[in-house]
């Protein structure tokens, strides 16, 4: 192996890591800053229905698009959808959301659901 070889294969390992430590770090930071969570259910462009999705509430909300309807369970402390009648069944390959941040989208019926806390994150000290 050549010199140059290994300075790629370290660099790429530096990055995967740098990637894998933002991603850890955002995961305990927003676990750590939200206390309820909320799905917030979009549907042609418009909030259709927003959902406390803690305390173990459970539920299934039917939504109609251009293209067939979404199921949307609700459940465990999280969301997603479980029946889709568009081609491309991407919003059910997403799985259970339950992460502030966390998406679900279906572009041919125009569903989108984010996962909100109700709380806010802090500022920090170099972004005033």
């Amino acid at each position: 192996m050549k010199k140059f070889d290994v300075i790629i294969i370290a660099s790429i390992l530096v990055v995967a890591g740098v990637f894998f430590g933002i991603t850890k770090y955002k995961e305990l930071y927003t676990k750590k800053n939200s206390n309820e969570l909320y799905a917030y259910i979009y549907s042609q462009n418009k909030l259709y229905k927003a959902v406390n999705i803690g305390d173990n509430h459970s539920e299934s909300i039917e939504i109609k698009g251009d293209f067939g309807k979404n199921v949307v369970k609700i459940h465990d402390n999280g969301v997603e959808v479980v029946e889709a009648e568009c081609d491309d069944h991407i919003c059910e390959k997403a799985g259970f959301k339950n992460k502030v941040g966390d998406l679900i989208v279906c572009l041919p019926n125009q569903l989108f659901i984010e996962i909100k806390g109700t709380q806010e994150a802090d500022v920090d000290g170099t972004s005033k």
